[in-house]
């Protein structure tokens, strides 16, 4: 719960779209964000590590992630809310 709070408020002061959230089996959460033609989901698991899957027009990007939460969040917020050029 403690980096599903600190996911909320790193991505809260980037102007981002309001999440759906929502469970995951296994115990994880997941949010979710669509913004212009430009998606995100970020998938905490129960062991610490995360998982997100980016997606622009159509391309998608995906990693799994144990370390440097809070730059990788940071980053993949402020790709989500950039427009494109």
């Amino acid at each position: 719960m403690a980096a599903a709070s600190r996911a909320l408020a790193l991505a809260a002061g980037a102007n981002t779209p309001v999440p759906f959230i929502g469970p995951v089996a296994g115990g994880g959460i997941q949010f979710e964000w669509n913004a212009d033609r430009r998606a995100l989901e970020i998938t905490l698991l129960p062991d610490g590590s995360f998982e997100y899957l980016a997606i622009d027009n159509g391309q998608e990007r995906e990693a799994r992630v144990e370390i440097d939460f809070d730059s990788t969040v940071r980053a993949l917020v402020h790709w989500l809310v950039t427009p494109r050029r």
